[in-house]
């Protein structure tokens, strides 16, 4: 389940989740793991803009 994106160019990561998610209530029901996949080359707004509206991310070596 995503949660956040994180770029270089923001000054802060953007949550895909609501901001009121406690971490109790994220991980309630799930083993407790944290993974961060990386997208190159791939424009962060693109990204970002895919999971929230549930779309086909892009390439993750995308320009």
């Amino acid at each position: 389940m995503p949660i956040a994106v994180v770029a270089q160019q923001w000054d802060e990561a953007r949550t895909v989740i609501p901001s009121s998610t406690t971490v109790a209530r994220l991980f309630a029901d799930l083993e407790k793991q944290l993974f961060f996949k990386y997208w190159c080359q791939a424009n962060p707004e693109t990204v970002f803009d895919a999971l929230v509206s549930n779309s086909p991310l892009p390439s993750r070596y995308a320009s």
